[in-house]
């Protein structure tokens, strides 16, 4: 692998490193002047009713940091793998620029406190995907209605659910996503309470043209009210897709075979990601597909090793509302369980090689008529992110994957109260998700402090 930068490499010989792998492009920041005040900053900032102009101030300055460090790694790469050229090609088609963070739960923003949230730590900050869109903007002239947030975490709706029993109004998916929920029929406060990309939204409000297609904040109402417009339809706004929900719709899915599969031979996705039927032209007007630009963070996993680039995509891009029929009343879940109206995880995508068949209503394990437990055979948890990389790989997809590795999450990434989070301050890029994995998953395990309990 070819990792270029400076501060890493010291006094290295370039000439003695491998040349001949995937690049890898990474910067060291001071992890104090990155994202970690950000939560106690707009905490001060929505206590403030957004008045607190110091403390918006900080959180800029902190971005800018951010910025100017993924600004360096990205244009590096650039130059190595010479990426925006294919990046301009396919947004002069009218693809979209899809950002994918890694949303477990997105709860960064307590609802009650407006300080941090549990989650904090274990999803993508909104910070870092606010200063990647802005390189991309600044370096490849792309303009913000061509950008879009594609996520499906797992517990998305029942928070949906909850905060609108708490706030009598109706908190939208996209609305948690945001982080900021405004009523656009009514006088009533804000709620807030979720991720944070609406503040992503003001911070790139201050680094964008006069040109209405450029505006970030576009897009926002839709999230709020729930509207949803496919990217040929959402002219001028840069939207939210909850990219779980395609039972309300199934045409908004689109079903990919996957030659030599080992877990599947077709997948069903969202066609924000994969592009419309390219046999019927409107359905390609209205779902143009992607660039899809992969951004996790990076945690220790009790089943993976590590969950980084292949997982967000290897698990996350798989729809947990798609049922066996189109019926929108169908419960019976390809990918998710339980079979309720809301399911809660993707457990239906084998996790290891030998699967025991689930009862939907019970929960639990199914025999044969012989009394004997009913098991297939799989190619575990590599092989369902296999297949769906695959799926992606095969519409011509150009992936682009970014990883925060500032504070990587120590001990579990499954239970909040258990993470660690690890002040280690890189940020890595390539376009080989396998490659960048496996050197972050080198480099995590091969770093004594990873290994030990956060002093």
């Amino acid at each position: 692998m070819n990792i270029i930068n400076k501060e890493i490499l010291g006094n290295i010989n370039i000439a003695d490193m491998d040349k001949y792998g995937s690049s890898i492009t990474g910067i060291r920041l001071n992890v104090n002047n990155a994202y970690t005040d950000i939560p106690d900053l707009l905490k001060e900032y929505i206590d403030s009713n957004e008045e607190d102009n110091e403390s918006w101030q900080q959180i800029q300055n902190r971005i800018n940091y951010i910025y100017s460090a993924v600004s360096i790694m990205l244009a590096k790469l650039d130059e190595e793998t010479n990426f925006i050229l294919k990046v301009k090609e396919d947004i002069s088609n009218n693809k979209l620029l899809i950002f994918k963070p890694n949303l477990i739960s997105p709860i960064c923003i307590d609802p009650t406190t407006h300080g941090a949230g549990l989650m904090i730590y274990l999803n993508t900050n909104w910070s870092i995907i606010a200063a990647i869109m802005r390189w991309f903007h600044d370096y490849a002239n792309i303009h913000y209605s061509h950008m879009a947030i594609a996520e499906g975490g797992c517990s998305i709706e029942l928070y949906g659910v909850q905060y609108s029993k708490y706030t009598k109004h109706t908190i939208t998916n996209e609305a948690i996503f945001e982080g900021r929920s405004h009523d656009f029929y009514g006088d009533d406060d804000n709620f807030y309470g979720g991720w944070g990309f609406y503040f992503a939204r003001k911070y790139l409000s201050y680094h964008c043209t006069s040109d209405e297609d450029d505006n970030p904040m576009n897009g926002y109402e839709e999230s709020c009210k729930g509207i949803y417009l496919s990217p040929g339809e959402a002219i001028n706004k840069m939207m939210i897709y909850d990219i779980n929900q395609l039972q309300i719709d199934r045409s908004r899915g689109r079903t990919i075979d996957i030659p030599d599969g080992q877990n599947y031979s077709e997948i069903v996705l969202h066609k924000v990601i994969v592009g419309g039927n390219s046999s019927d032209l409107e359905d390609i007007k209205l779902y143009p597909g992607c660039v899809l630009i992969n951004v996790p963070t990076m945690k220790l996993h009790a089943q993976d090793l590590i969950t980084n680039a292949l997982k967000n995509l290897g698990l996350g891009l798989y729809p947990l509302q798609c049922a066996v029929t189109e019926n929108p009343s169908d419960t019976n879940w390809l990918y998710g369980s339980q079979n309720t109206k809301i399911p809660s995880y993707r457990s239906l995508v084998p996790h290891s090689p030998l699967i025991m068949k689930i009862d939907g209503n019970t929960h639990l394990p199914m025999r044969d008529k012989y009394g004997r437990y009913i098991i297939k055979r799989t190619a575990g948890f590599s092989g369902t992110q296999c297949d769906i990389i695959k799926a992606v790989q095969s519409q011509g997809i150009l992936i682009v994957n970014i990883s925060d590795n500032i504070n990587i999450v120590n001990v579990v990434h499954a239970v909040p109260t258990e993470a660690q989070p690890i002040p280690e301050g890189f940020i890595w890029a390539s376009l080989d998700c396998v490659a960048l994995d496996t050197f972050c998953a080198r480099y995590c395990f091969n770093t004594p402090q990873c290994w030990s309990q956060k002093n």
